[in-house]
């Protein structure tokens, strides 16, 4: 076994008798076996540590609570060893100090999805096996988009949610310790780099730099995964998909260095069209287009969002506050204008924003033409004519059967 190595994880920091607080080899060899079940054998097999020839521990590291091995003379001069019998796993049980998450499920299709423009050049860049960046207005579908392609590939997608931001353990994995045992639970992230999933990064400018560093290993030579000290090689059919916001609050620009590694795709915002067929697919009335509701709803999201591009407000107005307004209109009958009050502009928390939202409403409101208000007496001529349309058609229908009119 010569030039094996060793890694053995302690549940206890070891005790030294060295007044400089350092462990000698031999001190820390002869705490091992009390504790061996907790042993990782790189190039041999659990249990066979004591019959290991040449065997050196380099060091105590205390920031992993670990003992690391290398080559030198044989380890069973050292009595304490030599008579040690480690504890066995059963004969079909495997030792892994890492535990792995399982593959995520394949998406259904989305009946309703509306393809985007840009819907066809992503499918032909990842088949050329390039990484996606998304850069889009929040809601306009780019999540939507990479789970609809994922699911038409019958590929599995892992989703990390950056709103509030990512460190690089969270795609690697964390230490965790169970009865007594500790063990490395692999991330989602880096389990789909090795096994050829897919990933999406939501809001990947709100990660901290540590993850961007670690996404680069994955993007670039030596495309390689690091997990306690092994590197894993990345799977040839895994693809990164990034989608962010730029300029959002609480976000900071992407190093140019990083957005290189993958093929940019900018999505714009709605039109007017875009804006109807997606409230429709999330409960809008399908009434006329010049329906007086439906019309004051996309009017007002086009210029919100237009109103942001022009630097009037930071506020950027997303397809599911319109779709609360919707539920407003056709739920509890409000008027337009009310419920676009009650589901956007409250939720706005800038008083500055807000006021700058409500001039655009006012705006809308002012341009649209007024749905018709009739009277009384309007009502009551239009039944007159439809009561005189109604009585000569009775008059047609006797004449064509052959009866003379005024005949019962």
């Amino acid at each position: 076994m010569s030039g094996s190595k060793f890694v053995v994880k302690l549940k206890n920091k070891p005790k030294s008798k060295n007044k400089a607080g350092k462990l000698s080899t031999t001190q820390l060899l002869r705490q091992l076996p009390r504790q061996y079940e907790d042993v990782e054998i790189r190039d041999a097999v659990v249990g066979d540590l004591v019959a290991i020839e040449g065997v050196k521990v380099a060091g105590f590291d205390s920031t992993r609570n670990v003992v690391e091995g290398a080559t030198i003379e044989n380890v069973k001069s050292i009595e304490v060893i030599s008579k040690a019998v480690p504890k066995k796993k059963g004969a079909d049980e495997k030792y892994d100090p890492l535990r792995w998450p399982q593959s995520p499920p394949i998406i259904d299709l989305m009946e309703n999805f509306d393809e985007p423009d840009w819907f066809d050049t992503m499918v032909f860049m990842v088949d050329h096996g390039k990484h996606i960046a998304l850069e889009g207005p929040p809601g306009v579908g780019k999540d939507t988009a990479v789970q609809q392609l994922a699911a038409l590939k019958g590929v599995s997608l892992v989703t990390v949610g950056g709103d509030a931001g990512f460190r690089r353990r969270d795609l690697v994995g964390t230490t965790h310790i169970s009865n007594g045992t500790s063990f490395f639970e692999v991330g989602e992230y880096a389990a789909a780099a090795i096994n050829g999933w897919w990933v999406l990064l939501t809001e990947v400018n709100a990660a901290d730099a540590d993850a961007l560093m670690y996404i680069n290993a994955q993007l670039a030579p030596p495309y390689v995964v690091t997990m306690q000290g092994k590197a894993y090689p990345v799977h040839d059919d895994f693809r990164i998909f990034v989608s962010y916001n730029h300029g959002l609050i609480g976000t900071k620009p992407l190093p140019q260095s990083f957005k290189d590694r993958f093929f940019s795709i900018k999505v714009p915002f709605f039109t007017e069209s875009q804006l109807k067929r997606r409230l429709l697919s999330m409960g809008m009335r399908k009434l006329s287009s010049t329906d007086y509701p439906n019309s004051a709803i996309v009017q007002y999201g086009v210029k919100m969002w237009d109103a942001h591009e022009r630097g009037h407000m930071r506020y950027q107005i997303t397809t599911r506050r319109l779709a609360d307004a919707l539920l407003l209109i056709n739920v509890l009958d409000m008027a337009p204008d009310e419920a676009i009050r009650v589901a956007v502009i409250s939720a706005i928390d800038s008083p500055v924003e807000s006021r700058a939202a409500k001039k655009v409403l006012e705006e809308v409101m002012r341009r649209l033409p007024k749905p018709t208000r009739l009277t009384d007496r309007d009502i009551e001529a239009g039944l007159e004519v439809v009561g005189a349309d109604i009585d000569s058609l009775i008059v047609a229908r006797k004449v064509l059967d052959g009866i003379t009119p005024g005949d019962n």
